[in-house]
């Protein structure tokens, strides 16, 4: 089944792991139900690193590792922006690096819907759509996207927690298919 959405999730005051005080967040079980029941949404955890565990979803550091491999060169070549003493990409360029391994995979012909869900203003992101949490449920719920039918049989259990049972014993972090099939 063809990729039709990417969604990047930040962590800290998106997700209900850690939520804003006084705003909704979004669910982890709706990240870890749009990341391994819908094949045509492949979801990013492009904040804090927990949240690749917690939903047993890919980072920035498999998507930085996945387009040094294609590219055969170092990130650092392309992506300038950091933080000035820290090798992490800033948030802005963590969606490009993104962006461009989807640009770059088998999925080029396709219209791909790129969505960034964080409580930092990302909007001026080309080719991305920007939600808050709160302004991210509000459209699930008014029914704006075609990927959030059922989340009933998700619960908010971290993937890596020995209680959680609504994913595979294996919880190992798998990267989208579509993005596999790129670099292989």
């Amino acid at each position: 089944m063809p990729i039709e959405t990417v969604i990047c999730f930040d962590r800290d005051l998106t997700v209900d792991i850690n939520p804003p005080t006084d705003k909704e967040a979004v669910p982890l079980a709706l990240v870890k139900y749009l990341a391994h029941k819908k094949k045509t949404v492949d979801v990013w955890a492009t904040g804090n690193r927990h949240l690749s565990k917690e939903a047993s979803i890919p980072g920035t550091r498999e998507a930085i590792e996945l387009w040094e491999e294609l590219y055969d060169k170092p990130v650092s070549d392309v992506y300038s922006y950091r933080h000035p003493k820290s090798t992490k990409l800033v948030r802005k360029d963590r969606m490009r690096l993104i962006h461009d391994l989807y640009k770059a995979s088998r999925y080029t012909h396709q219209s791909i819907r790129f969505i960034v869900v964080d409580d930092t203003d990302v909007s001026d992101l080309e080719d991305w759509e920007y939600y808050t949490a709160w302004d991210f449920m509000d459209s699930v719920r008014r029914g704006e996207f075609s990927f959030t039918d059922d989340v009933g049989n998700f619960s908010n259990v971290p993937a890596h927690s020995n209680n959680c049972n609504d994913l595979s014993s294996n919880s190992e972090i798998d990267l989208p298919v579509s993005i596999k099939t790129t670099t292989q």
